[in-house]
Order: structure tokens, then C-alpha cells, then sequence
């Protein structure tokens, strides 16, 4: 189970806790902003609703957990561990919930100063995130394929973010604003380059480990992550010469192109991920999976509309409808199923392991039983969060085409899940550190 990895140089629990506990915070937040907006501002991806609480799922829920994951499993996967990582972890999310709330604000209210104060603010975690991690990667120097995978995910993010604070320039009015296809670059970057390989590289390694599935194919692993990141780049290109020279016929078909091999890489990696998990070894039920299944197919469903979308004429009478749904498919379908169905996987094992790592560090302690990994998170607590999770998804993929006010109902789920989502985490965290309170109570009165 544990093969390959270097268990003992894994940081402290308070190192990715402090990402894990917040990321629900800043869905909960998103979820406030869409229960009280205008119906009239959910209409279009643009308004500065959907603007402010897209900005805090992707940037204050997903990245938070994605952020803290690498703390966790760079000194763990690849060998090389963080250098102080309560101060880079404590620093980085300061910076970063800071710079989320200022960047969201600015949105909604439309106030040029909060989005200044946003930009710089996530630049400055950026620059200090990036360095630190790229300098793990360097040192260590792995060629395993979830390594390989992360190093380009973080490239990504740098790309992402730097895209983006060229657009927040336009919004703020310090130059033009770069739209539709510098949010392209923005969106492309983000999704493909930084969840979906983030995710790609985590998943070579926990989906074996928890799951006992058998290893991915060598030659996914090996092919996945840099034909991702060529096409990125490419598409890159294709859209600066987009702006030189318009859209003649050669430049479109190389975006159909380019748009269509993304979706595919999409669509196997779900296809091979979905067969590896229904031939797993270990046939126990278990409700995580679910979550794993409701992204492979909201990905699958999202690359596809992406390539549809692409086709001039198709949808332009529905075009904001079907970017608000093939947004809801790819942002809370895809990736933040996997992120919620991990969390509740990813803390249980955490609470679990500094449990007993701390019973061999302290021979006084030895014998003394561990709770496993049902007993801190118990299935029952994953299904309450599916069904919630689940219905929210629902009701944003119906909304553009019922009714906008469907949304405010969505909402609410959102708000719900958010809360039980962080109770349970805030449990899973206390369990933890009353069980080792306890113990060290119990070794010190023996040795008295």
C-alpha cells in the first residue's frame, strides 16, 4: 500500500489541516453570494456574481485543497520535503485566503482597489508557492510519473495566475481588457494545465493505494502529462495569432484540433481511471467512489461540450446557457467532486497516520489501539455528502434552462454541504488531537 513512499518525512497535520479546514469556508462564502444575488446577475458568466463566487470555488475551495494536498505529498511521492513548511504552509495561506477575499469582493462590488489588493496579494503567494515547490522538484529530481505530473500542474498555476492578473489589469482599467481569448489562456491554463493534471498526478498515486486497483498503464503515465502540456502551449499560440490575424479557416480548424485532443485526453484518462476502479481488487463498497464517478463523467460530458461549443453557429442562440452548464459539468461536476470525495478519504488517512506515527516515535505508547480510517469519518457522514453534492450539481445544470432563481435553491445546498462539510473535517482534526492528548496524559501519569 504505502510502497515507494517516504512516510517519515511527511510534514506536520496542521500543514495541509489549515488549507483543508478553510477550503469549505470559501465555498460556504460562494454559496452566501449566490443565495442573495440578483437573479438578473445569474443570467451570464460575466456578471459580477458569477464572476466573484467562480473566482472563490476555483481559486478559495479547489486550489486551497489542491495546495495543501502538495504540501502533504511532495515530501512524501517525490522525497523532497518542505523546507519549514509551517512557516511557507502558514504564510502561503494567509496570503492566499486574503487574497481571494479581496479578489471576490472586488468582483461583486466592482471596487478597482480590492482587486489591486487581490492581485497582488495572490501574486505574492504565487511567486512564494511556486518557488518553494519547484525547488522540491529540482532537488529531488523524480521521474515518477505523479512527480512529473505535479511539476507541470504548478507550471500551470504560475501561467493561470499570470494570464489572470493581465485580465484583472484590463478590469481594473490600467489597459484593455483581454476578453473572450485571454479567458480562454486563463481558463485552459487553469483547468487543463493545473486541476486536471494536479489531479491526473494524485491520482497515480491514491486511487492504487486506496482503492487497490492495479497501477495505471505506463504508457498513460508516461505520454498524459506532457501531450497536455504541448497542447496547452499550442492552443497558446494559436490564440496570439487568433489576435494578429483573425479567425481564417486554418486558425479555426488548429482550435478544433487543439480543443478536440484536450477533450480526448480528458476522455481517456476518465475511461482507463473508471475501468481500473470497477476491476479493483478490493470489492468492499465504498461511498468515496461515487464522487469519483460523478467527476469522470461531468469531465467526460464538459470536454465534450467544450468541443461542440468550439463549433461556430452550433450554440451561439444558447451560448450563455451552455457555458453556464458546461462550467457547472467541468468546475463543480469535475473537479470539485474529486476534491470533496478526497478530503473525505485524504484527512481519515492523515488523522489515522500521525496517530500511529506518533505510537512508534514514543515507546511508552506502543500497543496503544489506532482508530482506523472508518471509525474517524464513517460512511454514513461521505453519503450525507454525496446527496448534497449531488443535488447541487442538479440544480446548476438545469438552472440556465428552467430558471435562473433555481440557482438561490442551489445555493442552499451549497450552504448546507459546505457547513456539514466542515463540521465533519473539524471532528475528523479534534479526534486527532484529543486522542493524542489523551495518551500523553496516560504516558505521563505512568511514568509517575
Amino acid at each position: 500500500m504505502f510502497q515507494g513512499l517516504s512516510l517519515e518525512q511527511a510534514p506536520p497535520f496542521s500543514v495541509p489541516l489549515r488549507f483543508f479546514l478553510t477550503a469549505p469556508l470559501m465555498a460556504l462564502l460562494a454559496g452566501g453570494l449566490w443565495l442573495f444575488a440578483p437573479t438578473e446577475q445569474l443570467v451570464t458568466r460575466w456578471s459580477p456574481v458569477w464572476l466573484a463566487t467562480t473566482h472563490l470555488i476555483v481559486l478559495g475551495f479547489m486550489a486551497m485543497v489542491m495546495i495543501g494536498a502538495l504540501f502533504q505529498m511532495l515530501p512524501v511521492v517525490i522525497g523532497a520535503p518542505v523546507a519549514r513548511p509551517r512557516l511557507f504552509g502558514g504564510t502561503v495561506q494567509v496570503l492566499w485566503v486574503a487574497g481571494v477575499l479581496s479578489l471576490a469582493n472586488g468582483f461583486r462590488w466592482s471596487v478597482a482597489e480590492l482587486l489591486t489588493v487581490g492581485g497582488v496579494l495572490l501574486s505574492l503567494a504565487t511567486v512564494i508557492l511556486v518557488t518553494v515547490f519547484l525547488e522540491c522538484f529540482f532537488r529531488s529530481r523524480s521521474a515518477y510519473a505523479t512527480a512529473v505530473a505535479m511539476r507541470w500542474a504548478v507550471i500551470a498555476l504560475a501561467i493561470a495566475v499570470t494570464v489572470g492578473l493581465l485580465l484583472l489589469g484590463g478590469h481594473v482599467g490600467w489597459w484593455s481588457l483581454w476578453r473572450p481569448l485571454g479567458t480562454r489562456l486563463h481558463i485552459v491554463w487553469g483547468l487543463w494545465g493545473w486541476v486536471f493534471l494536479l489531479i491526473v498526478g494524485v491520482s497515480y498515486q491514491v486511487i492504487p493505494m486506496f482503492y487497490v486497483t492495479s497501477p495505471y498503464p505506463n504508457w498513460l503515465k508516461d505520454l498524459l502529462a506532457p501531450l497536455v502540456v504541448g497542447m496547452l502551449a499550442l492552443l497558446s499560440l494559436v490564440t496570439w495569432m487568433e489576435v494578429q490575424v483573425g479567425r481564417p479557416a486554418y486558425v479555426a480548424w488548429s482550435l478544433a484540433l487543439l480543443i478536440g485532443g484536450l477533450a480526448l485526453s480528458c476522455l481517456s484518462y476518465a475511461a482507463i481511471t473508471a475501468a481500473r476502479i470497477r476491476r479493483r481488487k478490493r470489492k468492499i463498497k465504498d461511498p468515496t467512489l461515487r464522487f469519483w464517478f460523478l467527476a469522470l463523467g461531468s469531465a467526460s460530458l464538459a470536454a465534450l461540450g467544450a468541443v461542440l461549443f468550439g463549433l461556430e453557429g452550433l450554440v451561439e442562440t444558447f451560448q450563455s446557457k451552455t457555458e453556464l452548464t458546461i462550467g457547472a459539468l467541468a468546475i463543480w461536476g469535475g473537479a470539485v467532486s474529486v476534491i470533496q470525495g478526497m478530503l473525505f478519504k485524504i484527512v481519515p488517512f492523515l488523522v489515522w497516520f500521525h496517530l500511529h506515527a506518533h505510537t512508534t516515535r514514543h515507546p511508552t505508547l506502543l500497543g496503544k489501539k489506532v482508530p482506523h480510517m472508518k471509525q474517524i469519518l464513517g460512511d454514513e457522514v461521505v453519503r450525507r455528502q454525496w446527496w448534497l453534492h449531488l443535488g447541487s450539481l442538479g440544480i446548476f445544470v438545469l438552472s440556465p434552462w428552467v430558471h435562473e432563481s433555481l440557482y438561490h435553491l442551489g445555493a442552499g445546498v451549497v450552504v448546507a454541504q459546505a457547513l456539514h462539510q466542515f463540521w465533519q473535517l473539524v471532528r475528523a482534526a479534534r479526534l486527532e488531537f484529543k486522542t493524542r492528548s489523551q495518551w500523553e496524559i496516560e504516558a505521563s501519569a505512568a511514568s509517575k
